[in-house]
């Protein structure tokens, strides 16, 4: 703020002499005369020029000086001292009005959107994005929705059927500042993170009802890309207008997942409110991210080329879910149960019981074939409403999710997704099966009911590849047979030391955040020890070390 301020100071005082015409010989009259005395004061002089004032003014008495003179100067300091007051009054107005419209754009930034589609004057290099498809979506829900006040209440009464889909309308309240903390351009500035990528050609190959992943080849399919890379492949980013893509077929493949610690680290353990009683994994998460942040000092243990902490993050139990306009795979399940609260862009949800698809899918094998979301939606749901009794007779869920709207999705659910725009989604795992958290982390590395190699049977890496030393230590016997079987399963797919050594990592990932914050239930104090041993061995027999950090016995090992 710049003030200039000029003075204006009057006085009288008896100096002038003149002659009056009614006054005869040498007689003279003085007169009193009035004197205006302008005053200059630069912004940055108040204070200097309010202490020689006083200088002055000291000076003035000291040398009784006559009253004129005295008032003058105390008239200028008075003006002086008066503008500075109202200078500071001002100055704090103003900051204070500042603060006030900093706070309304806080508390109502109002609603913003992930990407900015290129429009009749677009600049390439800033603008990303992929135009919305055309269309409203589902034409009715058939899915229950519930009022986001509500819902804690009810699901602490046990009154809310967790085997079925729900949504609750406007669920998270903070959408509106999430919206503005998470944005494409925002994410192009994030250079640590790597996403998980499948080529158009790889999802393709990848599509299937029955195919199930050969042990030991899933991450070989993946690349882990760059955010530019994957938002030039994906959402236009400096493409030019010949090279832009449209939502749909060239865009199908494009939605992905990024762990929420590679994102924004202080949203590692965020929940969304309707749904927090069920979001059991968010004590872990911190105590996770650690662990695949100390990851690189395992690199050097497991397959060459890897990115460890890439790969254990990909475990996280929440991440952001993203993909241009048209974006969405195939029918397919979740094992665990989630939650999605939408931030930015429309979606469509298709969601079908195990029981119902395999019907429908016995009944209408030539229309259903595994295909992306797009061609589900565009070309086979129809055709399978109006031939097939899809709705009639067959029970199936469908519903639109809007910015602040939270889903819920039950584990085994038969389910697909189509983002209508540019979409941002927080995606949570959620705890509703009996035995809570403890069963949950067994099931990663011993669950032998599953018959699933490696994951139902992974501690036996830990036990030199002994499938029936690891089912006696844990109490859960193995048939001979079968264990036999496992084993050799495990000799034909995971052959090389690395490749165990990674195994264990994993185990060690799961269990030692657990320990840390003390989650009872589980197998994680049992095979803590033996797994870090083991990992030592082979480590001794590459003519590698392990860190010390990982020999320390976590927090909790000893309380469980």
């Amino acid at each position: 703020m710049n003030i200039y301020c000029i003075f204006f100071f009057f006085f009288k005082q008896k100096t002038a002499y003149e002659m009056l015409r009614s006054l005869v010989g040498s007689e003279m009259c003085i007169r009193d005369r009035n004197y205006y005395v302008p005053m200059r004061v630069e912004p940055d002089e108040f204070s200097t020029t309010l202490d020689h004032l006083d200088k002055l003014m000291q000076f003035a008495k000291d040398n009784k000086m006559s009253q004129n003179t005295q008032m003058w100067i105390r008239t200028a300091s008075q003006k002086v001292r008066e503008t500075l007051v109202n200078v500071d009054k001002e100055q704090a107005e103003e900051r204070a009005s500042k603060e006030i419209e900093e706070k309304k754009k806080k508390e109502n930034p109002g609603p913003t959107a992930f990407t900015v589609v290129a429009g009749h004057s677009p600049d390439f290099t800033q603008q990303i994005g992929v135009k919305r498809l055309k269309g409203r979506g589902a034409s009715q829900s058939r899915v229950k929705k519930y009022v986001a006040d509500k819902l804690p209440g009810l699901l602490k009464a046990g009154k809310v059927d967790l085997s079925k889909p729900f949504i609750v309308s406007a669920g998270e309240a903070a959408v509106s500042d999430l919206q503005h903390k998470f944005t494409a351009l925002k994410l192009l500035e994030n250079k640590q993170a790597r996403v998980r990528y499948l080529s158009p050609v790889k999802a393709k190959e990848k599509r299937s009802f029955d195919k199930q992943a050969e042990p030991g080849q899933p991450e070989l399919e993946y690349q882990f890309i760059t955010t530019e890379k994957y938002l030039v492949n994906c959402f236009n980013l400096r493409a030019k207008p010949d090279f832009r893509r449209m939502g749909g077929t060239q865009t199908e493949h494009c939605e992905m997942a990024l762990p929420v610690s590679m994102v924004d680290p202080n949203m590692t353990d965020f929940q969304l409110r309707p749904t927090a009683s069920l979001a059991g994994f968010a004590a872990l998460e911190k105590q996770r991210a650690a662990f695949a942040g100390r990851a690189k000092q395992l690199e050097h243990l497991v397959p060459e080329g890897m990115s460890l902490e890439s790969s254990l993050r990909q475990e996280a139990s929440n991440q952001f879910v993203f993909g241009p306009s048209g974006s969405g795979e195939q029918l397919r399940t979740e094992t665990e149960s989630f939650v999605d609260g939408l931030v930015h862009g429309k979606k469509r949800w298709f969601l079908m019981s195990p029981e119902h698809f395999n019907r429908l899918r016995k009944e209408a094998q030539e229309v259903l074939e595994p295909a992306s979301a797009f061609i589900f939606f565009e070309q086979q749901l129809e055709e399978l409403i109006e031939d097939y009794d899809l709705g009639s007779e067959i029970p199936y869920f469908d519903v639109n999710q809007l910015p602040g709207d939270v889903i819920y999705i039950p584990g085994g659910m038969i389910m697909t997704s189509l983002s209508y725009q540019d979409s941002f989604s927080y995606k949570q795992k959620v705890i509703t099966q009996e035995g809570g958290l403890g069963a949950i982390i067994n099931s990663k590395f011993w669950d032998p009911q599953s018959g699933e190699v490696p994951r139902g049977f992974k501690y036996a890496v830990c036990r030199d590849l002994s499938v029936a030393a690891a089912g006696q230590q844990l109490g859960v016997q193995v048939h001979p047979q079968q264990a036999g079987m496992i084993e050799q399963v495990f000799g034909q797919f995971f052959p090389g030391i690395e490749q165990k050594n990674l195994m264990i990592i994993q185990i060690l990932a799961e269990c030692a955040p657990a320990l840390n914050a003390g989650i009872t239930g589980t197998y994680c104090s049992a095979v803590y020890s033996p797994c870090v041993q083991q990992l030592k061995k082979n480590a001794a027999a590459m003519g590698k070390q392990v860190p010390l950090w990982l020999s320390q016995d976590p927090v909790g090992k000893d309380e469980l």
